[in-house]
């Protein structure tokens, strides 16, 4: 048996021998496993280690393929998921990044005691999802704000929105806009921000 070094905190996930080189998944320290990891090129004692392919999902042992040429990995999206691969023995590769789940509503935004009712429809990689940065703006995206989240807040779908009492009176009818980001709820991966415009239901 032979050993090969990781860094401390590194997380490792399968590997794969061919033409007397170690193709390895991992996910370095402070990544996220499902869209942080990389697949690592070295030789069979982990000598001259290399990064050939960035920003893959390293979740799962089989989640890679080599056959001494090329890589191939798994690379999770909103309500996708794509399969890479990449030639060695060139400058590192970058997975397309699965960044662009849509901010949408799985009903109209509609006002209860306490303030706005949220209820998102979840594209991302699990089966529920959340927001952060909230903000809620009369009219378009550039409207003033009428109410915010406070900075780092995280709300899981569905969520109230808190509204004072004279807000929630002449909201009733009117076109705001959402501002969000999207949180995926089993992996607490965010996407960048986004926005939606509705009209407000009584």
């Amino acid at each position: 048996l032979r050993a090969v070094p990781m860094a401390p905190g590194t997380l490792a996930g399968g590997a794969r021998l061919a033409g007397g080189r170690l193709a390895v998944l991992r996910t370095p320290p402070g990544a996220h496993v499902l869209t942080g990891s990389e697949i690592a090129l070295m030789g069979p004692r982990g000598e001259g280690e290399q990064s050939v392919l960035r920003r893959v999902d390293g979740s799962r042992q089989d989640a890679l393929d080599f056959d001494g040429r090329q890589v191939a990995a798994q690379v999770r999206g909103c309500r996708r998921v794509l399969y890479v691969r990449e030639p060695v023995g060139g400058r590192p590769g970058r997975a397309p990044a699965g960044r662009h789940c849509r901010l949408r509503l799985a009903a109209p935004l509609a006002l209860d005691g306490h303030g706005l009712r949220v209820r998102l429809a979840c594209d991302t990689f699990g089966a529920f999802c959340g927001a952060s940065g909230v903000s809620l703006r009369r009219g378009g995206r550039g409207g003033p704000v009428i109410a915010r989240l406070r900075q780092g807040a995280v709300r899981f779908s569905p969520f109230t929105l808190r509204l004072p009492r004279r807000v929630r009176r002449r909201l009733a009818g009117t076109k705001v806009t959402l501002v969000a980001r999207v949180v995926d709820g089993s992996s607490g991966v965010a996407t960048t921000s986004r926005a939606v415009t509705a009209r407000v239901v009584p």
